[in-house]
């Protein structure tokens, strides 16, 4: 899917956001012994969870092809840990999945620079908002009304679609996901 050099790149993203969460496991695990035994428990808790979110990460890249493994790896090398620790893997592999078909075989295969494409195509969230499945949702609604049109055509028509469903005004409220909006 991308370039070697941008593989690269992301894996060493990935590796650094894998090893922050395997450092706080160890952490957790060498502070437990000096603790009183009901913080103990909840250490134990905390880096039993942590133990669980690595291992369900990893098994979600590991069951990925190839060019879904490397959208699935860029999504979680950037994205802040508290991502990475509230929502499963497989909402993350759901977007993975979906961008490597739309980079293989979307409207606009092979035409969207690499790093545009994986920020701005493929990355799972805008602003603050909740994260939900939604691609495959919105994918379905425009990609008749976008599939015969150059990029910027399609991006006029994407917005006017927008703007014939809803509305957006900001607030210091969290922002909605698109489903939701």
């Amino acid at each position: 899917m991308f370039s070697q050099q941008y593989c690269d790149e992301i894996d060493q993203y990935f590796n650094a956001q894998m090893t922050l969460l395997e450092n706080r496991c160890r952490e957790l695990e060498a502070g437990e012994p000096q603790l009183p035994p009901e913080m103990r428990n909840l250490c134990g808790f905390s880096r039993t969870l942590l133990e669980n979110k690595i291992e369900e990460i990893n098994t979600a890249v590991d069951r990925c092809s190839q060019n879904e493994g490397e959208a699935l790896r860029f999504l979680y090398s950037a994205m802040p840990l508290s991502d990475m620790l509230d929502y499963p893997a497989a909402l993350y592999l759901s977007y993975a999945r979906h961008g490597a078909f739309l980079w293989k075989e979307g409207p606009f295969a092979g035409r969207v620079p690499e790093k545009i494409f994986a920020n701005y195509v493929l990355h799972h969230r805008v602003h603050n908002e909740d994260i939900a499945d939604t691609r495959s949702f919105f994918y379905d609604r425009l990609i008749e009304r976008v599939e015969e049109k150059d990029m910027y055509a399609a991006a006029w028509e994407t917005n006017f679609w927008c703007a014939e469903k809803a509305t957006y005004r900001t607030t210091f409220r969290r922002t909605q996901n698109p489903l939701t909006m």
